[in-house]
């Protein structure tokens, strides 16, 4: 499992939605590691699951594992694919997609690929990410499902 336990895909996901600006903000401060920037849009109370059954609860405990992960990996590259949008409404959108890093850790090189799922709400003018959990496995995604669209969620 990737070192630091945790990647964020915000940026990729706010692409897509209505708040290009969060989007652009958040995926500068990731790729820069710019960890304040970064945790901005975060929810507080976020909870992300990673791949290697660690779980990091509220905004304390992932900023620790990101910056973890800015610490040891150098020279990353870190990319999603394959975006399928499963609900998107006023308010929350969610989305599952594949994703891959590499980078150098401890001077050996490193990667890993799998897939995510990302849940992300609407706090003001901003999306935030609630929800993240990330795994290994196949990254074949099972065809192309159309994003489900409700004003009442």
């Amino acid at each position: 499992s990737r070192p630091g336990k945790a990647r964020l895909i915000a940026s990729n996901v706010l692409g897509q939605s209505t708040n290009k600006k969060d989007a652009v903000e958040y995926e500068a401060s990731t790729r820069a590691h710019q960890l304040e920037r970064a945790l901005a849009l975060i929810d507080d109370n976020a909870i992300h699951w990673i791949g290697d059954g660690s779980t990091h609860v509220g905004k304390p405990e992932i900023e620790q594992a990101l910056r973890t992960s800015f610490e040891t990996i150098e020279n990353e590259e870190y990319r999603i694919s394959e975006i399928v949008w499963v609900l998107q409404s006023a308010d929350v959108a969610a989305c599952i997609f594949s994703f891959e890093w590499s980078g150098s850790v401890r001077g050996s090189p490193a990667s890993e690929c799998g897939r995510g799922t990302s849940v992300l709400a609407r706090k003001a003018d901003t999306w935030v990410v609630v929800h993240e959990s990330l795994s290994k496995g196949s990254t074949q995604m099972p065809g192309r499902v159309e994003a489900t669209s409700d004003s009442s969620v």
